[in-house]
């Protein structure tokens, strides 16, 4: 059986944590110039939240009203634009909402007086979504129609200021924008560095690696749940469990990734042969890999042990399918040693190369033989089940591609059905995965 983790492992939190330390503090170290708040997953809400004016008050307001207060000049709330959220997320969306009684609201109708009691169910009904965030909008029109100590952005469908005169970015000057998820959209504004990003999406940590190595002056800090390196949790005065935050300082991790002083993937005393790939491709690629909003998890291969065989990448040439392809059968095959025929890597790689019907062909072929083997070992009924078959393995291999892309390319970025990146329209208008 195959499953879609929906987001990105926790893991690769606690991998980068321990690796880049001194990237994460208790308090901002520098501040920011902006900051940009995703609205969106402030639309998820406590069970004490019972009223509109509760909701909007602490969801929005209180934070919004805190930047102000600490003399930050140029505040952002932004939420998804829905004409630009790529097809492929739908698939994280619906198995979302598998579990979940549906709401039914339509267009046209008022919002209830109160919150529903099904606010899950509700936040998946996309039209009541759309009505709550137009009355977050009115609700901070009326309030910072008058703001003299600031300006505040609200980046919907279009970007409306509020406040004190401040000039867009000069990305928006630009044609064909497709800002559609916050992941996207907070990006828009970096040019207000340092700029503080409040969201707990995993995603952010490798897209702002990415913006980070496409211009290193860029200055990124990400406000988030805490990183706990042992499951530790602490309770306030009344027992209940304490969401605890900390600050991650892209500049200060990107500088551990890339630095030759502290080699993460290569050294060369010891690695004389020089890498294909950048430390920050490297990460993003093995974070997809292992599953995200627009890959499947890869089975059997968590982030723990993908890190422990990190230097297995190191020449692998991942912008290839190919490439990308060969480095996962080598990694198959060493998880998997036990139960398959000795093949040193060389021998792998030169099968693939000197194949005359095609390098990717051959790496196909060399997986089928190595999936069809395992079949026949003496792993677990379950085991086997889970392993990807040929056809979906280039199909991941596809979606991790086209995910990499679209984090570094952001609002450019290539529809997934416009090239070969391993998705298809089954059934409907729905985007689903290849080699299911």
């Amino acid at each position: 059986m195959f499953w879609c983790r929906m987001t990105i492992s926790a893991e690769w939190s606690k991998i980068l944590k321990t690796t880049c330390p001194d990237a994460y503090s208790a308090d901002n170290l520098h501040r920011p110039k902006a900051v940009f708040i995703d609205g969106q997953i402030n639309l998820m809400k406590s069970d004490w939240i019972v009223t509109w004016d509760q909701f909007v008050f602490n969801q929005y307001i209180r934070a919004i009203d805190r930047f102000f207060a600490q003399g930050i000049k140029v505040v952002i709330l932004g939420f998804d634009d829905y004409r630009f959220v790529p097809g492929a997320k739908n698939m994280t969306q619906t198995k979302r909402s598998k579990c979940i009684p549906k709401y039914d609201f339509e267009q046209g109708h008022a919002l209830p007086k109160g919150l529903p009691a099904n606010w899950a169910g509700a936040m998946r009904n996309r039209t009541f979504k759309v009505k709550v965030i137009n009355l977050v909008f009115e609700t901070l029109a009326k309030r910072y129609e008058t703001l003299t100590n600031g300006t505040l952005f609200f980046d919907f469908d279009k970007v409306t200021r509020f406040g004190n005169e401040c000039e867009l970015p000069d990305v928006f000057t630009g044609e064909r924008l497709k800002r559609g998820e916050c992941d996207v959209k907070a990006f828009s504004w970096v040019s207000f560095c340092p700029l503080q990003i409040e969201s707990t999406d995993g995603d952010f940590i490798p897209m702002s690696l990415l913006q980070t190595f496409k211009n290193p002056e860029t200055k990124i800090i990400l406000h988030r749940m805490k990183t706990k390196l042992k499951d530790v949790k602490k309770r306030d005065s009344e027992g209940v469990f304490k969401r605890e935050y900390e600050f991650v300082n892209i500049s200060i991790m990107y500088n551990v990734l890339c630095s030759g002083s502290r080699p993460i993937f290569h050294n060369p005393m010891t690695d004389p042969e020089e890498p294909k790939n950048n430390p920050i491709e490297i990460i993003s690629t093995l974070t997809s890999l292992t599953g995200c909003d627009f890959c499947m998890n890869l089975p059997k291969i968590g982030p723990t042990t993908i890190w422990k065989y990190r230097k297995l990448i190191l020449n692998a040439d991942m912008k290839n399918t190919q490439g990308l392809l060969t480095y996962l059968i080598i990694l198959y095959r060493e998880i998997f040693k036990n139960h398959l025929k000795p093949q040193s890597i060389s021998e792998i790689k030169s099968k693939i190369e000197r194949d005359e019907r095609g390098g990717l062909h051959a790496a196909v072929q060399v997986y089928t033989e190595v999936y069809e083997s395992l079949q026949k070992s003496k792993l677990s009924p379950s085991v086997k089940a889970s392993l990807f078959t040929p056809a979906r393995l280039l199909a991941h291999v596809k979606n991790v591609q086209w995910t990499v892309s679209y984090w570094k390319d952001l609002h450019f970025y290539i529809e997934p059905l416009e090239g070969d990146f391993g998705y298809v329209v089954k059934s409907g208008k729905k985007i689903e995965y290849e080699g299911l």
